[in-house]
């Protein structure tokens, strides 16, 4: 089960309020639970976090870094004030402080050399999903971006195990993982859409693929129409 996190400006509003409900009520029941929650401040005329988690079966995390530290995916919510929204998405000293050392301060005597292939992934990312999963696609060009994409999905691995987790990093760890969820639900959606154009399937398949498509970006990744 993993487990999700909430931060909030303040936690008594309509999204924290029934976003643990929804996720309890959804096709992912099974899969995911929200375990902790953080409220930056107590707002007057608001539920106290402490009513508010016992109400939603959730435990109060007694500071930001408990989240981190302890949950696999975190929502930031605080969505009545942008600033704050912003400001909570953007907080380096917790998540620093809530992971192991190290991968803050165990920098490896070739981490200025690392940071070349890291840019050089990142735009090979870039090149490949402009050349061969732009508008106009075909199985063949997709077939190879999710080769190549699977082989730098183990290289970025690799960095994440034997280098200090960085901005840039992280950031290409999530670019990879995007950009392989592309491909995959461009592989499995065979037909062609609005700006969504396969060589291969030229027609569209309304009986078969109007609906949203849901990948599950896990170790095996599923399609759900």
């Amino acid at each position: 089960m993993k487990k999700i996190g909430f931060i909030d400006y303040y936690i008594d509003e309509w999204h924290a309020n029934n976003y643990p409900a929804m996720i309890r009520e959804s096709s992912f029941k099974d899969r995911f639970e929200v375990a902790l929650a953080w409220e930056e401040q107590a707002v007057a005329g608001k539920k106290p976090i402490a009513d508010w988690c016992r109400e939603q079966r959730v435990r109060q995390a007694p500071d930001l870094a408990t989240v981190v530290r302890e949950c696999d995916a975190i929502v930031v919510l605080s969505p009545d004030n942008a600033e704050r929204h912003e400001a909570l998405a953007d907080l380096p000293q917790p998540v620093e402080a809530a992971l192991p050392s190290w991968m803050v301060n165990g920098a490896a005597p070739s981490s200025r050399a690392e940071s070349v292939m890291v840019s050089q992934d990142w735009e090979e990312i870039r090149r490949l999903m402009w050349n061969y999963v732009g508008i106009v696609r075909s199985n063949r060009r997709l077939m190879a971006a999710r080769r190549r994409l699977d082989l730098l999905h183990g290289e970025v691995h690799e960095y994440l195990l034997s280098t200090p987790l960085t901005p840039d990093l992280a950031e290409l760890r999530n670019l990879c993982r995007v950009a392989r969820l592309i491909v995959e639900s461009a592989i499995k959606r065979q037909e062609t859409r609005g700006v969504h154009v396969n060589l291969d399937y030229p027609a569209t398949d309304d009986e078969r693929c109007s609906a949203d498509t849901l990948l599950w970006a896990g170790v095996r990744t599923e399609l759900v129409f």
